[in-house]
């Protein structure tokens, strides 16, 4: 559907960007509709509606483009927005609709304390939206003496702290000197009102352990973010 209202940029926070509307709209926008438009040079960009404000006198949306739509500080043309899921031309790859890091290097904490927690997984920028969060990684344990060994990965909003146990994972063995196993987890949701930063942290919950690690040199430490509007 054609906009008839104008559409004003506003700001960027990349990757999403914000755009003014004068006048309360917040009845007519909603998270997750879809948007095309063109600027200054003629090119169709696309964007998912993440999130709708009105504050007197305009109305704010908030855009998110994906790794391939950016929005300048040019006039918009011609917007359209949409409540289909796939309106004609918007491309729905979940590879164009996600932010993600990707780590291939070791990553260790030598000594670590018994129940604390460390950030060596590395952090992800999560934009506003409502998102479907994941991390993948291979986790290390040593010890000098055989013993018991289990070690813990989580996501938190905090390098040194685990906020939610329904994002952590854990492995672990009875008796030996090493253990290296792949810990993953997947489909836990995201709705942010506010841009946010995640960590993803290790702990062991034992004592006298030599160190812990993620193995990014043998599986890529990874955490993903994709748009739950798709």
């Amino acid at each position: 559907m054609r906009v008839e209202e104008k559409w004003t940029y506003a700001s960027a926070d990349d990757p999403t960007y914000t755009l003014a509307i004068p006048g309360d709209f917040s009845w007519k926008y909603c998270r997750g509709q879809r948007v095309k438009l063109q600027q200054a040079g003629g090119a169709i960009k696309y964007f998912i509606i993440t999130g709708v404000s009105y504050s007197s006198p305009s109305t704010v949306l908030t855009l998110y483009g994906g790794t391939d739509y950016d929005l300048a500080n040019f006039a918009i043309i011609e917007p359209y927005f949409s409540m289909a899921k796939a309106p004609y031309g918007f491309p729905l790859d979940e590879a164009e609709w996600r932010v993600e890091s990707l780590v291939t290097s070791d990553s260790s904490q030598a000594s670590p304390a018994a129940g604390t927690w460390y950030n060596k997984g590395g952090s992800l920028a999560i934009p506003i939206g409502r998102w479907r969060v994941e991390y993948a990684a291979e986790l290390e344990v040593t010890r000098t003496a055989a013993g018991d060994l289990d070690v813990f990965a989580t996501l938190s909003t905090a390098a040194n702290s685990e906020v939610n146990k329904e994002t952590t994972t854990k492995i672990g063995i009875s008796s030996g000197t090493s253990m290296r196993e792949s810990v993953s987890h997947c489909g836990y949701l995201l709705d942010l009102a506010a841009k946010g930063t995640y960590y993803l942290n290790c702990k062991t919950g034992q004592a006298s352990m030599t160190a812990i690690a993620f193995k990014g040199s043998e599986q890529k430490t990874k955490m993903m973010s994709v748009c739950a509007y798709l």
